[in-house]
């Protein structure tokens, strides 16, 4: 389901423009101080702020509509809310989002549930991103973790391939494929200590 599908990406329309759902000063591919906007600012969307936050005020109830709270369990809730995000930030070209642990994941009524929802969201979480970013976004999280550049690209081609041969199984597969056989063969790496 796309909860934005009547707006077009967000792009750079110049100060003179009147469109209220255009980038005015921020060209990302102005080069400013040697360098592109785009690099100097690194765009970012809260989770909570715009996908959680009901608009609630101390004199009234909530004043935002989330079409994504509507119905279902709190899970399916959330991961309506994380559709929804991933959709609002490729309109933006925002390519970074911050966000707590309860902001993507509903609380159980254990910790143990609570810690199953939070790792099936961040599992999720992890689909969307690579379908945003792919094989560079999993080579950026191996750098984050401390490995040189050349490692960080050996693991995820390696994990990018055997996710491939998992999903196709000896045949041909799909992008889709792929991106839904990524964790198991992070989970078989890991098995095998690599």
């Amino acid at each position: 389901m796309s909860y934005f599908s009547a707006i077009d990406p967000i792009r750079y329309e110049g100060s003179g423009s009147d469109n209220p759902l255009a980038f005015r000063w921020y060209d990302k591919d102005r080069v400013v101080l040697g360098k592109r906007m785009e690099d100097h600012l690194r765009l970012a969307v809260c989770y909570w702020h715009s996908f959680c936050w009901t608009g609630s005020d101390p004199f009234g109830g909530d004043t935002f509509e989330r079409p994504w709270f509507q119905g279902g369990s709190p899970l399916e809730q959330a991961q309506r809310k994380a559709e929804a995000a991933f959709e609002f930030f490729s309109l933006l070209g925002a390519p970074y989002y911050c966000f707590h642990d309860r902001d993507v994941a509903p609380e159980g009524d254990s910790p143990r549930k609570s810690d199953s929802n939070f790792r099936h969201m961040v599992e999720l979480l992890g689909r969307h991103t690579m379908r945003a970013v792919g094989i560079v976004g999993a080579t950026g999280a191996l750098l984050a973790q401390g490995l040189s550049p050349y490692d960080a690209g050996s693991v995820a081609a390696h994990l990018h391939g055997r996710a491939g041969t998992l999903s196709a199984g000896g045949a041909s597969t799909t992008a889709h494929g792929v991106l839904d056989a990524w964790p198991d063969a992070v989970r078989e790496a890991a098995r095998l200590g690599a």
